[in-house]
């Protein structure tokens, strides 16, 4: 339940003693603790018991319901409270220590509840692709987002060395049913595709096996595909199973705590990318989409329903937050 989308009752527990406090702070400041009081008092209520006599664990909890979108809203909550706590000792409404006094930074920021996503911007994407230490597993992150995907993956997994070309930042893709289709690449996407081509281990878990596991590493096959699947001992020169994109996808989403993450919406992202830089451009026409349905490989009714869905002025605005 999302406590801070809740309209509250203008009422708080022990409102004498919290008035008393709130009084003695600045308007801008009275407010923040009056919303703060309101939120509190429904888990105060609940356990009838006053803020300041909440344990560290009670208090956890109740940080939570605050729904603190970044860190330092999270740690201005736990400041604003804290500093309740303080002041009830200092005038010996309660006799006893104040818990959050020897918290760390950290633990004040810990109470960040993210909605789940379902686009990212280009810069996020980047910043994700920054932070994944494999080249094998980036490469495959990032093809969807410039619309390299195809049937079960295909177009990622059949990708070989032969297929890039650096001159014209073009590659040539070989889809599931062998259909052929060249498209432009960014120097981001060459420079992924060389360095997962020198890889000969792969790394588990994004440097973060769990513990126990025998090697931190995988030995590579070598063959001639940009793609490739862990050596287990068998001769293989095929390219890897499309499965592969889906397992590397899984350790991303589980790394950067976004369970949405997946090859279909990082080719919407790619998507809303392209249609952010048209719209900025002013070219977010009908010439525009039909440039993006060519990248992405999708056809004119799929494109209606896509601007229906999401492919979007309005979804682009919001999600690049232009006003």
């Amino acid at each position: 339940m999302r406590m801070s989308n809740i309209v509250y009752e203008d009422k708080m527990y022990n409102a004498e003693v919290k008035r008393e406090y709130i009084s003695s702070h600045k308007k801008g400041t009275q407010k923040n603790l009056e919303r703060i009081f309101k939120i509190t008092q429904v888990f105060e209520s609940d356990m009838d018991k006053e803020l300041f006599t909440f344990t560290r664990e009670e208090l956890r909890k109740l940080f939570f319901t605050f729904m603190a979108s970044t860190p330092s809203a999270s740690k201005s909550t736990v400041q604003y409270v804290s500093g309740y706590i303080d002041w009830a000792i200092d005038e010996e409404y309660y006799n006893g220590i104040n818990p959050l006094e020897t918290v760390d930074v950290r633990w004040k920021e810990q109470f960040v509840v993210k909605p789940e996503k379902n686009y990212w911007t280009d810069s996020e994407i980047k910043e994700m692709v920054n932070g994944i230490v494999s080249a094998q597993v980036a490469i495959v992150f990032y093809a969807p987002f410039i619309g390299i995907k195809g049937t079960e993956n295909s177009e990622i997994v059949n990708l070989k060395k032969s297929d890039i070309d650096d001159e014209t930042m073009t590659a040539r893709l070989v889809d599931l049913d062998k259909s052929v289709r060249t498209v432009q690449v960014d120097h981001e996407f060459i420079r992924l595709c060389h360095q997962a081509m020198k890889e000969e281990e792969f790394i588990k878990s994004n440097g973060n096996p769990e513990k126990g596991i025998k090697s931190e590493t995988a030995h590579l096959i070598s063959n001639e595909f940009i793609v490739r699947s862990v050596d287990i001992g068998v001769k293989n020169t095929q390219e890897a199973d499309g499965m592969v994109v889906y397992r590397r996808y899984s350790t991303v989403a589980e790394y950067f705590n976004e369970p949405k993450l997946n090859p279909t919406s990082i080719m919407y992202s790619g998507m809303l990318a392209k249609a952010k830089q048209l719209l900025m451009n002013g070219n977010l026409d009908k010439v525009g989409y039909k440039e993006i349905a060519l990248q992405f490989n999708f056809n004119e009714t799929t494109l209606r329903r896509y601007k229906d869905d999401f492919l979007n002025e309005r979804t682009i605005r919001e999600l690049y937050e232009i006003s």
